[in-house]
């Protein structure tokens, strides 16, 4: 086993899909407890959603689709901010507008182009395997953006998660950071569809960090815990993969699923514990 192991990690597209799938990770991890506790959870859905039709535009009109998806996914998060701002309607119900929308109109670009083709069900699903040197450059290039971005504004950022009110008075632009968190979403969601595709992306902002938040370890502690909960389940999920035969992307989803429902029992077993007894 050991030996096909190391006969499987020396071939290049074994160490690409490492390689990408520890940057995903982490870039997910990131901006996914930011998600998880500004309550917009499904703002990665949305756009991984609203790029599908960005995708289908760039194959059909024979342009990059990353570029396209990127575009698409930055123009969704501003209608998702537009439409929570103007009144009435809350950032899940924008983001779930956003989202049908989104869907909708890239099924039939898809359905006017003749139909699904090998290259669009690989971002439906994802498709690590396949994934080029020139495309880790491009997110590793993208991923320090996007880090620089989030420290950039990690204060405003964790304000407006747990309180906007209370950040407002301390002076914080809450639009810009909203934009900013809106932005870096885009720009992992975009990044992470070669992973895991589009159906599954969501799963890697919010599984890792949910997990995290399972254990009592402050803001800091819950983004560093969230980054190993969420490179365990890549590395170790692309690993099972080659050694099961099955697509990276699902088992790389249920990986973080477990290694969550281990927090949580764990979680209510501390809780238990420590409650007196009747």
């Amino acid at each position: 086993m050991s030996g096909d192991f190391a006969e499987i990690l020396s071939y290049g597209f074994a160490q690409r899909a490492l390689l990408s799938g520890a940057l995903l990770a982490v870039l997910c991890s990131l901006t996914g407890v930011f998600l998880v506790l500004r309550r917009l959870s499904l703002l990665g859905e949305g756009l991984a959603h609203t790029s599908f039709t960005g995708i289908a535009v760039g194959l059909l009109a024979g342009i990059n689709p990353v570029y396209s998806a990127f575009g698409f996914a930055v123009l969704g998060s501003v209608f998702v901010l537009k439409i929570a701002r103007g009144g009435r309607v809350h950032g899940d119900a924008a983001t779930g507008i956003v989202l049908a929308v989104g869907m909708s109109l890239g099924v039939i670009i898809t359905r006017l182009a003749g139909g699904f083709n090998v290259d669009l069900m690989n971002y439906l699903f994802g498709s690590v395997l396949t994934v080029t040197s020139g495309e880790i450059k491009f997110a590793a290039v993208a991923g320090v953006a996007i880090a620089l971005l989030i420290a950039l504004f990690f204060r405003e950022l964790e304000c407006i998660c747990f309180d906007q009110e209370y950040a407002r008075v301390c002076g914080v632009n809450v639009r810009a950071a909203d934009a900013v968190l809106a932005l870096a979403t885009a720009c992992v969601v975009v990044l992470t569809i070669r992973l895991a595709g589009i159906l599954l992306v969501s799963a890697l902002l919010i599984i890792p960090p949910s997990t995290a938040m399972q254990f009592s370890k402050g803001f800091k502690g819950t983004v560093l815990l969230s980054c190993l909960f969420s490179l365990a389940g890549a590395l170790g999920g692309i690993l099972l993969s080659f050694a099961l035969d099955l697509p990276a992307g699902p088992v790389v989803v249920l990986l973080n699923a477990l290694l969550f429902s281990a927090a949580f029992a764990y979680r209510k077993f501390l809780s238990s514990a420590d409650s007196p007894s009747a």
